[in-house]
């Protein structure tokens, strides 16, 4: 069926490109494109409905306020969107009418309005209505279009109509019966994240051509009819989750091509068994309801590939049962809180060979658990993750057999909330798995121990005899080298009448057990972070520079210097330093958490983190940035701005920190060129991954990665995901050129209907700050402006660099603007006003700043 309905779209597509070659070859500059009455009237009434919105010339050009002119000789036309001056959205269908008169008239009809992201504001009047070839209509992602669903008189035609999609706005009330009367060519029906009340209309049984339907994340109520879906043997997609609905399951049976269903999030009650002859499922979720009886046995759906059961009531079953139930070629399986006891025969899970996460989290899973059956499981063979995610937390499990090294273990197992848990005694393999924390620190201090008595067995004779030969002259030498490089120090520290501390090599050597492994919080590629104790009682992380990364003294001194003065809530405060022959050594107060990464990515800590946490952690990283760049003198540019270095306090508060590659920048400059690269791969700016370019843009752009990480949930760069969705940058901006970015959003965000306004605001402000250009990017001050709802975001522009081909291409031709040309683009409708002129690299000649309108409390 879908390559039918590819095979449709070719055909349509042929056949606009037809008719609109054969317009270029016969149209001149004064003929008319004539829409009937009532669709000029429509366009009138939907412009007066949108007149609110901000920025309507920016954001939808074309849609103005206006007035239809009666010319006698040809009827109502004037400011026609299908050639005069086009309309942002509007698509039409043009043909010749016979011609008699002076001017050589074409009949024209909307066939398409598109408009997606456009904020627009105001209602959805019944006008929309009153076209009566329409195809496409999608106004989707409007945070301020609200009012009910327009009624459809029960005398119109809209035979012609395709695909409804209106998900994302604002859109409340019960959906209108005859919405299943009138719309009986739907092929697709979106109208998911709204505010609609009421029941599924009975209508909707007549809808028999219909592929998708998705009213997910609304308000609906009341039971499904439980024929309601006895004539859709056509649809494809389903998803009813998120709602209120209740009573039992309609019957499905009839829908032969369903491969993807969502009840979940509902108060679906009574037995699933219906399901189990729906063989062509590739995605089944019905977690979140009340499901009772046993769960279905769906051995025979050989293409499901992601099932969901969790937080269900069903009957009791045994966990092995159950798993001998299900297609070898499931990825994900959802089965928490659904009653299940035994034990977990970890032998089994071998036969899943694309598995990637199970959960199995509150039932009463008991007996021993034996990991090192799973150690040959988890193969990174290019078909799954490299680390397999068994979650079993809250069962009954007493005993952990794992005879291996836990530091290389290769799945994540997280048994919190078991009786095992409770009573393990600072062991490796408890630690591992109640804590995950995995280290083997018995092998990590043997290993030690046996290389220290190697190597001092190969040195110990040549050592003896330089000491006693050259002893004498190193002691002297160090002194005097010591005195000097103190006092440089010193000399130092009183130009800028700062008194940092020195800390003592022996000092940090015994607070970090001489600089044990098991202290170690992290390294990077200029060292590594020790926690230690100092005698005081207070705790600090150490930073012990690798010999490969020493600046020069200078330079050193300059950035205790700087790095001295730099205090903010949301910067890692530095409390001294250390200097020891070519040792170097920085010293920090310790944030006690995990860095971001950790915890948002690895989900260590087992903490839950919240959109308004998520948020905080943003606004807070902005608020550090924008105190290195215009708080303090001078400027200083972090250049390796990415989730590693954000530090999480205990409440979850941001610290920026690890200034190994930071640059102090002079005040005067606007940009500097180095020769040595470097960073972190997915973060880096393009003009300085390129060119060596750098300014404080550079930084911006590592938040715009950043940005899109909290939101998204995901690390920047994750080559376990599809091709497409490899590189989390590049594919934010094709889902922002398709107007979908909300599909961005962490799938395990559940968003109040306020956060929602707040997501789609920091996702455009990341999106702004990873503009190609780095003129192009706001600054950070601006950046926190928008975040906070100051100033306005603007439009999110639809490409990273634009070039307006279709206007150029009609100025070629001596054309004005074709309604049949693609959605036109304004070269005044960017979030940033520039040159209009772009290099292949995305350079822009000149400089550009960003348009911002003052807005408070937004």
């Amino acid at each position: 069926m879908a390559r039918q309905k590819s095979a449709l779209l070719g055909i349509t597509i042929v056949l606009s490109l037809h008719v609109f070659s054969n317009f270029l070859e016969h149209v001149e500059a004064q003929d008319r494109i004539l829409l009937p009455a009532a669709e000029q009237w429509a366009l009138r009434n939907l412009s007066f409905a949108w007149q609110n919105t901000k920025d309507l010339n920016r954001l939808l050009p074309g849609w103005k306020d206006y007035e239809p002119e009666v010319l006698p000789e040809i009827g109502i036309s004037n400011y026609d969107p299908c050639y005069f001056d086009s309309w942002r959205g509007v698509r039409c269908y043009i043909r010749e009418r016979d011609n008699t008169g002076t001017y050589r008239n074409w009949d024209a009809n909307v066939v398409s309005i598109t408009l997606s992201g456009e904020l627009i504001k105001g209602n959805l009047p019944a006008d929309i209505w009153n076209f009566s070839t329409l195809s496409t209509l999608t106004l989707t992602g409007n945070p301020e279009l609200v009012g009910f669903l327009p009624s459809i008189n029960r005398d119109s035609e809209l035979w012609a109509l395709k695909n409804l999609d209106l998900h994302g706005n604002v859109l409340q009330g019960p959906i209108p019966s005859m919405y299943g009367d009138n719309l009986t060519g739907l092929e697709d029906l979106d109208l998911s994240n709204n505010l609609l009340t009421g029941s599924l209309p009975e209508s909707f049984r007549k809808l028999e051509k219909l592929w998708t339907l998705k009213l997910s994340h609304n308000q609906l109520s009341g039971s499904i009819p439980r024929n309601l879906f006895d004539n859709l043997s056509r649809i494809v997609t389903l998803d009813l989750s998120n709602n209120s609905f209740s009573g039992k399951l309609p019957n499905l049976t009839s829908a032969a091509s369903l491969n993807r269903l969502n009840m979940s999030h509902n108060a679906f009650s009574g037995s699933v068994e219906l399901l189990v002859k729906k063989t062509n499922l590739d995605a089944l979720d019905l977690s979140n309801n009340y499901f009772t009886g046993s769960m279905p046995n769906l051995s025979n759906c050989s293409n499901l590939q992601s099932l969901s059961l969790s937080n269900n009531k069903f009957d009791p079953q045994d966990i092995s049962a159950l798993l001998q139930n299900v297609t070898e070629i499931i990825t994900y399986l959802g089965l928490s809180n659904t009653a299940l006891y035994g034990t977990l025969n970890t032998s089994m899970l071998k036969r899943f060979t694309k598995l990637r996460t199970i959960e199995l989290d509150y039932n009463n899973i008991s007996g021993t658990l034996n990991v090192t059956d799973l150690l040959p499981f988890p193969v990174n063979d290019g078909t799954r993750n490299s680390k397999l995610r068994i979650n079993l937390r809250n069962n009954s499990i007493g005993t952990v057999i794992y005879k291996d090294h836990v530091g290389n273990l290769s799945l994540i197992l997280e048994l919190q909330g078991n009786p095992y848990c409770e009573k393990w005694v600072n062991s490796d393999v408890g630690r591992c798995f109640c804590k995950q924390e995995c280290f083997d620190s018995k092998k990590d201090i043997a290993n030690a121990k046996r290389k220290t008595i190697l190597i001092a067995s190969l040195v110990c004779g040549i050592l003896l005899a330089i000491i006693i030969s050259i002893g004498s002259f190193l002691i002297w030498k160090n002194r005097r080298d010591s005195g000097y490089r103190l006092a440089a120090v010193h000399e130092k520290f009183a130009k800028h009448e700062l008194k940092p501390t020195l800390y003592s090599y022996g000092e940090l050597q015994k607070a970090t057990n001489d600089f044990h492994p098991t202290t170690k919080l992290g390294e990077g590629a200029f060292g590594a972070v020790y926690k230690g104790k100092l005698a005081d009682g207070s705790v600090v992380a150490v930073k012990q520079l690798t010999t490969n990364a020493q600046q020069n003294m200078d330079d050193f001194l300059n950035e205790v210097v700087v790095l001295t003065t730099v205090k903010h809530r949301n910067l890692v405060k530095l409390k001294g330093c250390c200097l020891r022959g070519d040792r170097r050594l920085l010293v920090y107060e310790c944030v006690e958490n995990y860095d971001l990464a950790e915890t948002l990515f690895d989900h260590k800590g087992n903490q839950l983190i919240t959109w308004p946490k998520r948020f905080n952690i943003c606004l807070g990283v902005a608020h550090g940035l924008q105190y290195l760049h215009e708080g303090v003198e001078p400027r200083i540019i972090h250049r390796d701005i990415k989730a590693n270095n954000v530090l999480l306090d205990k409440n979850l508060e941001p610290k920026i920190a690890d200034f190994g590659l930071a640059l102090l920048f002079p005040n005067q400059e606007t940009h500097i060129t180095i020769l040595q690269i470097a960073g972190t791969k997915g973060y880096l700016a393009p003009e300085y991954a390129s060119l060596g370019q750098i300014s404080e843009k550079v930084d911006v752009f590592s938040f715009g990665v950043l940005a899109l990480e909290i939101v998204s949930g995901r690390r920047n760069i994750n080559f376990d995901l599809p091709l497409d969705q490899t590189y989390l940058s590049e594919w934010a901006w094709k889902l922002n050129e398709a107007g979908r970015l909300r599909g961005l959003v962490d799938p395990s965000l559940s968003l109040q209907v306020d956060e929602e306004d707040v997501v789609q605001r920091v996702t455009n402000v990341a999106m702004a700050c990873l503009q190609t250009a780095a003129e192009r990017r706001p600054t950070m001050s601006q950046v926190v402006a928008m975040l906070q709802g100051d100033i306005e975001v603007g439009e999110c522009v639809r490409e990273r660099f634009h070039e307006n081909v279709n206007r150029s291409y009609q100025k070629l031709l001596g054309l004005k603007t074709s309604v049949t040309s693609p959605v036109p683009v304004d070269e005044e409708s960017q979030v940033l006003n520039g040159s209009s002129s772009h290099d292949g690299g995305g350079s822009h000649a000149g400089s550009s700043s960003l348009e911002l309108s003052s807005v408070r409390g937004r």
